[in-house]
């Protein structure tokens, strides 16, 4: 039972366990539009290569694969206007996309 002159231990009930405090995290990710969860097995070969890139790069983890993908996808669009593609324009990669990919 608590001393009700003790003002600085908090009430038992107030306490959360460790798997609704997790459970908070994950509502509070999912509610945010700009991010989506992947959840994958990838290479032991993959994992080596972007470990490397973490570390080279100080990255995280999600921010080196959002880079790759972003880099990867800057790409191929500069890949479509050298085959001269028609569907293929300036106006679909934005100045903030290039800046991204960089």
């Amino acid at each position: 039972m608590k001393d009700k002159n003790d003002t600085k231990t908090m009430g038992l009930a107030l306490a959360k366990t460790n798997a609704e405090r997790q459970q908070e995290y994950r509502d509070r990710q999912k509610s945010n539009p700009d991010e989506v969860r992947i959840n994958c097995y990838i290479s032991v070969e993959a994992d080596k290569h972007l470990s490397k890139i973490m570390v080279e790069h100080g990255l995280t983890k999600k921010e080196a694969l959002s880079t790759a993908l972003e880099i990867l996808e800057y790409s191929r669009f500069q890949e479509l206007l050298r085959e001269g593609r028609k569907h293929a324009t300036s106006q679909q990669w934005t100045q903030k996309d290039r800046k991204h990919a960089k």
